[in-house]
């Protein structure tokens, strides 16, 4: 009798959206690149320096939120915070934050709170 074969998973690459022929959810397709893009575009002012407006996004692609949440978890909430400021903020206003002798403590709270509010939003409420 032949030893049966052990099922090992290998990665597939999907061809199409789930639909009802198909289980496989594909992630990668173009609408949901337009529609991440869509989000990281609409942004709103959140401070400035030297009258250079920096802008963040409104809100947080999923994948932003997930990547903070597992540096909270594996490193530390500090390294959370710093990918998220990097990520809502871009290299430009990042670095013009980091840079700002005027800024104080609570002008930060002010913006590090408005960054995690939107990658780190708040979970289901309990019933």
């Amino acid at each position: 009798m032949p030893t049966p074969r052990k099922k090992t998973a290998s990665p597939r690459r999907a061809t199409a959206r789930k639909t009802a022929a198909s289980s496989v959810l594909q992630l990668d397709r173009q609408e949901n690149i337009d529609a991440i893009q869509a989000i990281i575009d609409d942004r709103e002012p959140l401070f400035s320096v030297g009258g250079v407006e920096y802008t963040i996004p409104k809100k947080a692609p999923a994948a932003w939120t997930i990547q903070a949440t597992k540096l909270a978890l594996e490193v530390s909430d500090s390294h959370a915070i710093e990918y998220a400021l990097k990520k809502m903020l871009g290299d430009d206003g990042y670095q013009a934050l980091a840079a700002c002798e005027t800024l104080t403590a609570a002008d930060f709270d002010v913006i590090r709170d408005a960054i995690v509010k939107r990658v780190v939003p708040p979970g289901p409420k309990a019933s």
